[in-house]
């Protein structure tokens, strides 16, 4: 270095084979592991993996992308040509930071440096602590190089002006603890199958029956979640888009998904299956209901049984199942309903038909080994009634076995 200029720009085009600017990839890795054999000794391969964020993009790509992003990655004269990376416009293009991090490197008697998330597409909010991060103003500066953090009196910076809740500042700050865990190897997607998985899990077929009629749904869901302001600084279009798939899909290819919606995507199917109705986690003007076990466990199907329909009544969910269950809830875990009691079902449904869902659902909780006391309290009945309705409603599953085997005896004959 004694013989060249030591401007970082110079460094910079003697370390990498061209003048190289923040970004989430480097390219001209070849000449970086000639350059830093003596200091790293680390191959191309390790530098891509512990030195910038390949291992992000990595996750969320087919293996054959993967490799040709890495192969492109070699060479200083292919950079910037990576159509499945996202490439970030306007604010989002500036070099992120966080002051709480800035601060622990000095409690910590380091120097001051960038951190790799920070800079991943999508990346907002510091994933450790949870704020807004602030960012480089300058863009002129970008072309001189590599810049250290002490650099920023001279740039000028400010926090990014999203305009978000603080539920949407929640939704923000999971997209980047899911991005860092895909940065350090924590966290894998198929990326092969996963538009697929996608829609199905809109149509409410797989992995959830949400009751999300169309891919609009989903979008309409996005938006509420994350936040319009969001959404436009990472670069979705206006809401009011109708083509979902052209900002969902790199291209028209449905298996080639840009890295960062897959993480948005992903980050709203997993609050609309785990959320909880008291925190709102997902405030959409048609928040979709969660996954339900039916709480009859003694019916023929059995336990894991989703209800069939699932309807919002006030601050609390009425769900009606196959077998006859009719239960209200307002808190779940997973997908087991918490506070359960029976409800009257609708429609021109009478008594009698309650009466025989409340024995059905006595008879559930009997099986899971509750005794008539936890009933009674649960159900807010008293002992009396439980126990009438257990004996009654046992009966009539006795006949109803006892007159299958009679059928099934007689037509054996």
């Amino acid at each position: 270095m004694s013989v060249m200029n030591a401007r970082p720009a110079s460094v910079m085009q003697h370390l990498f084979g061209y003048r190289a600017h923040p970004s989430s990839l480097a390219f001209g890795l070849s000449q970086v592991e000639r350059v830093t054999r003596d200091c790293w000794g680390l191959s191309a391969r390790e530098i891509a993996e512990q030195r910038t964020n390949y291992p992000y993009f990595a996750a969320l790509l087919a293996p054959s992308q993967a490799n040709s992003l890495f192969e492109k990655m070699l060479s200083p004269v292919n950079r910037g040509q990576a159509p499945v990376v996202h490439r970030e416009r306007g604010a989002a293009r500036r070099l992120r930071y966080c002051k709480a991090c800035f601060r622990e490197d000095l409690q910590n008697d380091v120097p001051r440096h960038w951190r790799r998330v920070h800079q991943l597409p999508g990346v907002c909010v510091c994933p450790w602590h949870g704020g807004m991060l602030w960012q480089a103003l300058n863009p002129t500066f970008f072309r001189e190089g590599y810049i250290l953090p002490q650099d920023l009196v001279e740039l000028g910076s400010s926090q990014l002006s999203i305009k978000v809740s603080d539920t949407q500042l929640h939704a923000c700050h999971q997209i980047a603890r899911l991005s860092y865990g895909l940065l350090t190897n924590k966290v894998s997607v198929n990326a092969g199958s996963f538009w697929e998985q996608v829609v199905k899990f809109a149509n409410g077929k797989t992995l959830a029956a949400i009751e999300l009629s169309a891919l609009r749904d989903l979008q309409i869901a996005m938006h509420s979640y994350l936040g319009s302001g969001f959404l436009q600084w990472v670069g979705v279009p206006d809401r009011h888009d109708p083509n979902i798939r052209r900002w969902l899909c790199g291209s028209r290819n449905t298996n080639s998904i840009l890295p960062v919606m897959i993480v948005l995507l992903a980050a709203c199917c997993d609050a609309m299956t785990g959320g909880h109705a008291s925190t709102g986690s997902l405030i959409a003007a048609r928040r979709p209901p969660p996954v339900i076990y039916c709480v009859n466990v003694g019916a023929a199907h059995g336990t894991s049984h989703p209800v069939d329909a699932i309807r919002r009544r006030g601050d609390s969910y009425v769900a009606r199942c196959n077998c006859g269950a009719h239960f209200k809830f307002s808190r779940w875990s997973g997908h087991d309903a918490i506070d359960a009691r029976p409800c009257k079902p609708g429609g021109r449904a009478g008594g009698g038909r309650h009466r025989s869902s409340l024995g059905q659902t006595v008879l559930a909780l009997r099986a899971q080994g509750k005794t008539r006391r936890e009933i009674a309290v649960s159900l807010k009945l008293d002992m009396k009634t439980v126990g009438n309705l257990a004996r009654i409603r046992g009966k009539s599953q006795e006949r109803q076995s006892t007159n299958t085997n009679s059928r099934g005896q007689h037509s054996h004959r």
